[in-house]
């Protein structure tokens, strides 16, 4: 387990950084004990959620870094010297449904791998991992699924791609057959072609963009669209780029929605119950003395497809939303309903209400405090059965790895939250 001994860590441009408080003197830098278990420690990031070994029960798959701490008694600095990225699998435990084993780890070279995303890339009918490290590079990374070894990954391939990559899109974009993939950078949104085999394109740019992705084909016309945030400082508009009927792959801006808020994150679904794929968009509503977390609906027009307006007002949320919305029907009522996560650690669930768009009906629950004492922000969600009774549960990283069990015969509800991986070795 992580030994906090005085320290007290912070986050800065979504780097963990341990800093002494009771570090003493010393010369020649800092003093890296590898490895140390007192202060070498592993953070979780980017989350989803499949069956990756063909047992039928929905697995975890997580984005996480190895942090190595030097020892901050013996130098004045207890920083992180280093950082090994890596993938972990969590199968679930077939014997203890809601159990999960001891995570299988593939090494990720983008050193703090940040998103994560699984689908079906080549074909296979098996997940694969898509990840990208939105601080420190500017690629993305494929880890293939084994074929001739269900349940385990290949080695990471990198790919070239926008600057600072953060929120990841797949869908078959060209119309070839083969699922594409979309990055979310912090000036651009980009996609990726996919040759035969699972290998990938560099990035062909759809447009500006800021990190927040929603991909959908809006309009029903059988091509994808993509919606993103505006760039700083445009960034309180929802940005949506349509295909061209005639040159698959070719995007222009078909509508810009101005939100009186700025946008962290993005999320697609059908809100209000009209056959038409909506957009979630969270961030945050300044009025020049105080800031308010928000999500709002961003809704298609139902005579005229890929027409938005914000028709419904934001809805208050947790603190700092830093997670994408996870838009699901939770309780059973073949509503959409909407998860967001913030950067206190609280998951907020909404559910739709008896009127179509309505959701009246907000539930937080905190997470536990992490090693060092204090909230994380929310990072990913999932959500998937994770235990095999046919409920939706929402599985959380903010650092650590927890679910949140759907409490049966109550729709809707969720139970505490259950650890399932932290920020030990």
């Amino acid at each position: 387990m992580v030994r906090a001994l005085g320290v007290a860590a912070v986050v800065s441009a979504g780097v963990l950084t341990i800093i002494a408080s009771n570090g003493g003197g010393g010369d020649g830098g800092c003093v890296d004990l590898y490895p140390n278990p007192d202060y070498d420690f592993m953070v979780y990031k980017g989350l989803d959620s499949a069956d990756m070994n063909g047992d039928g029960l929905d697995d975890l798959v997580v984005s996480s870094s190895l942090l190595f701490g030097s020892e901050p008694a013996s130098q004045q600095c207890g920083g992180i010297t280093r950082s090994e990225g890596s993938v972990s699998v969590f199968l679930q435990d077939f014997s203890n449904p809601g159990g999960f084993l001891a995570p299988q780890r593939y090494a990720s070279d983008t050193g703090n791998p940040n998103a994560l995303k699984l689908a079906d890339l080549n074909g296979d009918a098996l997940p694969d991992v898509i990840v990208t490290n939105r601080w420190n590079s500017n690629v993305f990374q494929i880890l293939l699924h084994d074929p001739m070894n269900v349940g385990q990954l290949g080695d990471a391939v990198a790919y070239g791609t926008v600057t600072e990559p953060h929120q990841i899109g797949v869908g078959d974009i060209d119309l070839d057959g083969r699922p594409d993939v979309v990055i979310a950078g912090t000036d651009t949104v980009a996609w990726h072609r996919q040759q035969a085999g699972g290998s990938f394109d560099g990035r062909n740019a759809i447009g500006p963009g800021d990190s927040a992705l929603a991909v959908a084909d809006f309009d029903a016309d059988g091509l994808l669209e993509v919606a993103t945030a505006g760039r700083i400082p445009d960034d309180e508009e929802v940005l949506v780029y349509r295909q061209s009927m005639n040159l698959p792959g070719s995007f222009s801006l078909a509508q810009g929605i101005a939100i009186d808020a700025g946008i962290w994150s993005l999320g697609g679904g059908d809100l209000n119950e009209d056959g038409r794929p909506d957009i979630a968009a969270a961030g945050f509503h300044t009025d020049g003395s105080s800031i308010s977390e928000t999500w709002y609906r961003v809704l298609q027009t139902p005579a005229t497809p890929l027409e938005f307006s914000l028709r419904l007002p934001g809805l208050g949320a947790s603190n700092n939303l830093t997670a994408a919305p996870m838009i699901a029907d939770l309780n059973g009522d073949q509503r959409e309903d909407v998860v967001i996560g913030g950067g206190d650690g609280e998951v907020s669930v909404f559910l739709q209400g008896q009127t179509p768009g309505e959701f009246g009906q907000k539930t937080v629950y905190q997470l536990p405090p992490d090693a060092f004492g204090g909230p994380d922000p929310v990072n990913a969600m999932a959500v998937a059965d994770l235990n095999g009774d046919v409920l939706p549960d929402i599985a959380v990283s903010h650092g650590e790895v927890f679910v949140l069990f759907q409490q049966p015969g109550s729709p809707g509800t969720f139970g505490t939250p259950v650890r399932i991986a932290g920020e030990e070795l």
